[in-house]
Parts: structure tokens; C-alpha cells; sequence
């Protein structure tokens, strides 16, 4: 194992329910429903990725132009600063640390959100490499991110692991060669991860050696 490569939103914090929680209060604020499966096709994807934001939806939805974009972003901003690392990311994390396994952040937001959330939870030195949208040409689901965060860690891809929640993220992690650990959050907990190589609760369920163990496995495989 050369390298781990984790994400930033779902994966390190959990991001994603208080960011759904607040678009759909929002939505029904305004008299409509969030059409179903718009958030799964969302999640994990870069800006540029998004076929539609959702206070352009809402606005396509509701017929009138939405003006509050920035009070619901104020909303998610003040809950997400209070959201703690998912359940054993830093054992981990001090582990890989530990043990010299270098790690990477790669991540579909840019570095204006990425940085500082990592800098609050006192992780950014757990990292040798913080690759964000604003580093690729093309984000999530296309496999750029984890690819530059390799080249980066100066690791093969096929020696490498990413640390997922998202079907997105999932299908580039798999299209750059990585083996994949999927760790589900409550908003992804019923998306379709077949694809990944793992599929766990949160990180508290595996540790290095079990990783290790499995990516022999993998190599067994496919010998």
C-alpha cells in the first residue's frame, strides 16, 4: 500500500446531511418537494460536473427567480462548523501517520472550502497532498482528482486506496485504478456501491492491516 487517499465532504465530516437538510427545508419553504434521486445524482460531483444547482432547480420548480442562495449557504456553513471527523478517521489517519503511508485529500470542492475545514479539525499536517476541483480539469466522477493526488504522493494508482461515500466519487476512484473502501453516510447509506472493493459503516471497522489484507486479495484475484 502506497498511499490513501481520502475525501474531504462525507468521508473526513459529514457534510452532506446538514448541507440536504437545509436545500430540503428550503424547498418546502417554498411549497415544492426535492425530486427524488436529484440529490444521489448530485453528491460527490464538481461544480462544474452539476447539470443543475439546486437553487437553479428550485427556481425551475417554483417558476420565480430564488434570491437566497447565500442565507441558506450561512445556514449549512454553521451547522457543517460544528460536525466532528466521522468515526475513526483520525486513528487512521495518526496510524498512516505513524507508519509513514503518505496521504492525500482529494476532493470535488474547491480549496476555499476544503482548507479551512481541514485546518479547524487540526488535520491538515495528516496530509502530503490536498488536491481540489480548482486543481483538475475535471472533477468527480471523472478520475482526474485521484489521479493528480497520486502523481502527487508519487504512488501507483494500483498501490493506492481511496476512502469514498459517494457513488460519484466511487466511479472515479475505480476509473483511476484505486482500490476503493466505501464508508456511507446517512445521505448515501442506500445509494448502490457494488462497485467498490469495501463497503463499511465509517472507518472505525477497518485498520491498516485489514486494508493491506485486502488489497492482497484483490491482487490474488486478479493473478
Amino acid at each position: 500500500m502506497q498511499a490513501l487517499v481520502f475525501v474531504f465532504d462525507g468521508t473526513l465530516v459529514d457534510t452532506e446531511t446538514p448541507e440536504l437538510t437545509v436545500w430540503q427545508e428550503t424547498f418546502r419553504s417554498y411549497g415544492v418537494e426535492m425530486p427524488e434521486g436529484y440529490w444521489a445524482n448530485l453528491v460527490g460531483r464538481g461544480a462544474e460536473q452539476e447539470f443543475e444547482r439546486p437553487a437553479q432547480l428550485l427556481s425551475r420548480l417554483t417558476g420565480k427567480a430564488f434570491d437566497g442562495y447565500e442565507d441558506v449557504r450561512v445556514k449549512i456553513r454553521a451547522i457543517i462548523r460544528d460536525q466532528p471527523l466521522r468515526p475513526g478517521v483520525q486513528a487512521l489517519l495518526d496510524a498512516a501517520q505513524k507508519e509513514n503511508i503518505p496521504c492525500a485529500v482529494a476532493s470535488s470542492s474547491p480549496h476555499a472550502w476544503v482548507d479551512p475545514g481541514l485546518e479547524t479539525r487540526n488535520i491538515p499536517d495528516h496530509f502530503q497532498a490536498i488536491v481540489c476541483a480548482d486543481d483538475v480539469p475535471r472533477a468527480k466522477p471523472f478520475p482526474d482528482l485521484f489521479l493528480e493526488a497520486c502523481r502527487r504522493l508519487n504512488a501507483d494508482p494500483s498501490q493506492a486506496v481511496a476512502i469514498e461515500d459517494s457513488t460519484n466519487g466511487l466511479a472515479a476512484a475505480k476509473a483511476a485504478g484505486l482500490f476503493a473502501i466505501v464508508t456511507p453516510n446517512p445521505v448515501t447509506a442506500g445509494f448502490d456501491f457494488s462497485a467498490a472493493d469495501l463497503v463499511l459503516p465509517d472507518l472505525s471497522h477497518i485498520d491498516l492491516k485489514r486494508i493491506r489484507q485486502a488489497l492482497v486479495q484483490r491482487k490474488l484475484r486478479h493473478a
